[in-house]
């Protein structure tokens, strides 16, 4: 029930300062507007739509809406749309009885002043106007300083609906750097006055930005990266320290297990030596093995005669102690050589000898 009493109260109250208005103007009960009186932007491409309210009295009808424009270039001053029946370009169209102007594909040449004059069937005019412009891009953003108090502004030479952020080191101000203007064009710097500082300027159709770059800042980050190296030289020395630990307990265990080794793997272990590959014995070491194997010859050998080889120039004596000798001839092994075998090997006995 009340939420029917409320629609017919606000049309009692419309209709009172309606009639209040029309005894005013001396019985004038017409009007027409735009709901937003500021300028309109539009982008190029885009439908331009224009909307006008008219309020009559009840029973009262419009009998005419016309919808001129006023070029913003030239001046010119046009009737581009009439109702009913006529429209001047193809691009425009009139909707709800007259009170919507809608333009299709939005062009330069379409900005300017547009007027709608609305006639009632008495005769009364009321007429109405809204500013057209094109929506424009950012473009030619400069910083200007003031040193001597700490203040940044930003300029842009043109744009629509500019909208302005500061960065300081290419952050976002905040309040320990300083504050923004209300509407956002200038920076008060609070904290020291250094860095880099840039102006970014937006809206719908991109950004442009410009900076200003101040005295370099103290560097507030060396005292940080000297306690992180520190810190990594100490945790690199802690690894280092417990890779050496668990290196050393592993080497006493292999060593405890070597140590409590039973007795019966060892000639296992001396087998698998057996097959490597000893190394080669210098040829005086032999040279003085063969000397003592054949002084224990001679020593064991009671009966023996001295002996000598046919004549051969590459004969050479190895041993003489007593009635043996011991001679080397082609690389043949050596001889122990005694009464009964005078004659083997083409040796030849000596008669002279004891």
């Amino acid at each position: 029930m009340r939420g029917d009493m409320e629609p017919r109260l606000q049309q009692f109250v419309r209709t009172v300062l309606l009639l209040h208005v029309c005894w005013l103007w001396s019985g004038q009960c017409l009007s027409v507007r735009f709901t937003n009186q500021q300028s309109l932007y539009v982008i190029n491409g885009q439908n331009l739509i224009l909307q006008a309210q008219i309020e009559l009295l009840d029973g009262e009808h419009v009998a005419k809406v016309t919808w001129d424009h006023a070029a913003e270039t030239s001046g010119k001053t046009s009737t581009i749309a009439e109702f009913p029946r006529k429209v001047s370009d193809g691009r425009m169209t009139l909707e709800q009885q007259g009170t919507t102007l809608k333009i299709t594909d939005y062009r330069a040449a379409d900005a300017g002043v547009y007027m709608v004059t609305v006639i009632d069937r008495t005769g009364q005019r009321r007429s109405a106007q809204r500013t057209v412009q094109e929506y424009l891009a950012v473009h030619q953003v400069s910083v200007m300083v003031n040193v001597s108090h700490s203040v940044l502004h930003c300029k842009e030479a043109w744009g629509t609906e500019p909208i302005f952020t500061w960065l300081h080191e290419k952050v976002v101000v905040t309040e320990k750097v300083g504050h923004v203007s209300a509407d956002g064009t200038s920076l008060h710097v609070s904290g020291t006055f250094c860095g880099h500082f840039t102006c970014v300027v937006s809206n719908r159709l991109g950004h442009s930005s410009a900076a200003y770059n101040a005295e370099a800042c103290e560097s507030t980050n060396r005292s940080t990266t000297a306690v992180i190296v520190f810190l990594l030289l100490i945790l690199t020395l802690v690894a280092a320290a417990l890779v050496f630990i668990l290196w050393r307990r592993h080497r006493r265990r292999y060593n405890r297990r070597e140590r409590l080794r039973e007795p019966f793997e060892e000639p296992l272990v001396d087998e698998s030596r057996r097959h490597r590959r000893r190394p080669p014995v210098p040829r005086d070491v032999r040279r003085e093995r063969q000397k003592r194997r054949m002084d224990r010859l001679a020593e064991s050998t009671r009966s023996a005669i001295w002996v000598q080889l046919r004549p051969a120039p590459d004969a050479s004596v190895l041993l003489e102690n007593g009635d043996v000798t011991v001679l080397k001839y082609r690389r043949r092994p050596l001889l122990r050589i005694s009464k009964r075998f005078a004659t083997v090997s083409g040796l030849k006995e000596n008669r002279d000898a004891a």
